[in-house]
């Protein structure tokens, strides 16, 4: 039993220590170059061309800057905006809550309401915004 109970325990220590390792690369990666490219293309690749992302700078992941945010659905372009600034605590998200303290823009211009993605029934779902 105390060896069953040794083995969970350094698996664990294991699998802790790993998830550091990861989250750790993560920021030190997120602050390169090659970093925020890999975040915008990431990101482009995970909204199916929905949300693009051009210029991602500023500290990796609480204070980012970007030149050109576009957010696209099947119509095109429906807003831009430029010199986007944003700081946010990253932390929150631990809790399942976003919590951004600013959001800057030089530039902000919305084309057209958004079109709908067809869901289930025939209603489209839009996330709660406080």
């Amino acid at each position: 039993m105390r060896r069953a109970a040794r083995i969970a325990s350094w698996s664990f220590a294991a699998l802790a220590a790993l998830i550091l390792l990861l989250a750790g690369t993560l920021l030190v990666l997120g602050d390169t170059a090659a970093g925020h490219q890999w975040v915008e293309q990431l990101t482009q690749d995970l909204t199916r061309g929905e949300v693009r992302l051009t210029g991602l700078g500023g500290s990796f992941p609480s204070h980012l800057t970007l030149k050109q945010l576009q957010l696209t659905d099947r119509k095109g372009v429906w807003l831009e905006a430029d010199d986007v600034r944003v700081s946010c605590n990253p932390l929150a998200l631990l809790h399942k809550v976003i919590a951004i303290r600013t959001v800057q823009a030089a530039r902000l211009s919305v084309m057209r309401a958004p079109v709908p993605r067809s869901a289930r029934h025939g209603r489209s779902r839009m996330p709660h915004i406080d």
